[in-house]
């Protein structure tokens, strides 16, 4: 009794260090990306444009700019209300908190859905899968805009596959199930890559138990598949598929089917953990197929539509397997549970010790990542305060092009590139831009640069070091239509099996040309002049209208 007690002690106490670990972590991980886009209003241009350059001041505002958003650019209605509300008016402390919370509400799912107790063993070792075992933690845990839209969306999806499988059907409070399906409702809006799985998995279990799940399940199950839907019928999901080129309907049948394995095998082969997971799941899937009792076949049927889902999505991008992974690690420590003779085999304080151990292996990691990502990121911020209206500044290089924990800022030259945008509506600049080090120092030198060549009259053309072309254009347009035409570097150089592949994926291109197309913003010098670059290549011809 003692030793149980010891053990439970502990566990609590662990569960209060998660708390303050990962609040550690959110604290040191700056404002960065979409969150700066998410302080402004998105109005009925959203389409076009987004967003406007006006905060947000209220949640009423916040309200109507979803509503936008909602129509213009995804359906991911309360899981956008919620990025809005702490990105505009609650800030990123608060939220800090919050998502330790929910680090600590995702560690007790985790461990209910294996256990049946919300507090175990378990509870402990979800924190270092969090930490280690996820795919892209910079991404999904820490950002406030991916975590929000990820972690949270996943975390509170197993919160209501918790209350199915465990509470739903003894509930006969119509109060109880009002209240469940509002939840639902708004759980099931969250991310189409959670819902549309779980959605998918609550449907096919409804279709094969509907006579022993209760009214109560079925009014829970029914709204999270609304919910489901609201996002894949939603106007902002149709304009973002036809922005995307994940979706390609035109592709004939062949091409189809091999994208699709090709994306799959390549994520399992660079993953080779989740490979290895999803073998083992299998394999006791296969072994166990005639008793597979409640909570186990619903995660088997989400994985198993998961895996369908993004299959047919063609994306396999470490932030949408987020929560597919989830399941996986769910799945694998479930057959571990309940694999090992527990009247013979003391494992906890064995678990514990490796859980201690790789927790602060995890948090050492991610928090070095971190810190680092910081100062640099404060570095940049800094010299943008400091710049004058007209920011143009140099790429500065961060010197891990590689982290998992951490999400790289993009630094574009573009000024009408999306985040750069938005970083100068936050800092109230009128642009903002970050030259490649060759190109700024050459335009801020003080030595004379030698016209190499002359377009027309308005343009000149510089080559610098082989790496770039730099363009002066002495007028000021605010939009730029460049066409260039290059010489294809794979033109009769590729071997038959690389031509076949690349037929398969959709990617071969057979002509000796390269013509390209794209519209640039360019970067206003001394309110007189204009620059754009191209990287140096052996041009057949620019044309610039």
């Amino acid at each position: 009794m003692t030793k149980i007690y010891l053990q439970s002690k502990f566990i609590y106490i662990y569960s209060i260090l998660i708390i303050i670990s990962f609040y550690i972590l959110n604290y040191y991980y700056p404002f960065i990306h979409d969150d700066y886009a998410y302080y402004f209003f998105f109005d009925q241009n959203s389409h076009i444009i987004r967003p406007t350059s006006i905060k947000i001041n209220s949640f009423k505002e916040v309200l109507l700019s979803q509503w936008n958003h909602y129509h213009f650019v995804n359906g991911r209605l309360f899981c956008h209300i919620l990025v809005q509300s702490f990105a505009s008016l609650l800030g990123k402390s608060i939220f800090n908190l919050f998502n330790s919370l929910v680090a600590l509400i995702f560690c007790c799912s985790f461990s209910k859905l294996i256990t049946k107790k919300y507090i175990s063993v378990f509870t402990c070792i979800a924190f270092p899968i969090l930490l280690l075992g996820l795919p892209y933690p910079g991404q999904t845990l820490y950002w406030m805009t991916g975590a929000i839209n990820y972690f949270w969306g996943a975390t509170f999806s197993l919160v209501l596959l918790i209350h199915v499988i465990f509470y739903g059907n003894n509930i006969k409070s119509i109060h109880k199930t009002f209240l469940w399906i509002i939840i639902s409702l708004s759980i099931g809006c969250f991310n189409e890559s959670i819902n549309i799985p779980i959605a998918s998995s609550l449907c096919l279990y409804l279709l094969l138990n509907h006579k022993k799940i209760s009214f109560h399940n079925k009014c829970i199950i029914a709204a999270y598949c609304l919910g489901c839907a609201i996002i894949i019928f939603s106007p902002g999901t149709f304009e973002r598929l036809n922005a995307s080129d994940n979706v390609n309907t035109t592709v004939s049948i062949l091409p189809f089917f091999f994208q699709r394995f090709w994306n799959m095998s390549y994520f399992f082969m660079t993953h080779i953990l989740f490979f290895i997971l999803v073998i083992i799941v299998i394999a006791y899937w296969i072994k166990k197929r005639d008793v597979i009792y409640f909570n186990e076949s619903l995660l088997l049927y989400t994985l198993g539509t998961g895996t369908l889902f993004l299959w047919l999505l063609n994306n396999w991008e470490e932030r949408i397997c987020f929560f597919y992974c989830t399941v996986l690690w769910i799945l694998f420590f479930y057959i571990i549970y309940h694999t090992i003779d527990k009247n013979k085999i003391d494992v906890t304080y064995t678990v514990l010790f490796f859980s201690i151990i790789f927790s602060i292996y995890g948090f050492q990691q991610a928090y070095t990542s971190i810190s680092s990502f910081n100062k640099y990121n404060n570095h940049i911020v800094s010299e943008i305060k400091a710049s004058p209206s007209n920011c143009i500044l140099p790429h500065y290089d961060y010197p891990k092009k590689v982290d998992s924990n951490i999400y790289l800022t993009e630094l574009s030259p573009n000024p009408a590139n999306y985040h750069n945008r938005v970083m100068a509506f936050f800092y109230n600049k009128n642009f903002i831009c970050f030259l490649p080090k060759e190109i700024y120092h050459t335009i801020y030198s003080k030595q004379k640069i030698y016209v190499k060549k002359k377009l027309n009259d308005s343009i000149s053309c510089f080559n610098i070091n082989n790496k770039y072309i730099l363009y002066i254009y002495n007028k000021v347009p605010q939009i730029l239509d460049i066409e260039y035409k290059l010489k294809n570097p794979t033109y009769n150089t590729l071997s038959s099996k690389q031509i076949i592949i690349r037929k398969l994926l959709g990617t071969y291109n057979d002509s000796p040309y390269i013509i390209e197309k794209q519209k640039i913003s360019p970067i206003i010098i001394e309110n007189k002049k204009s620059i754009f670059f191209l990287p140096y290549n052996d041009y057949e011809y620019v044309t610039i209208k």
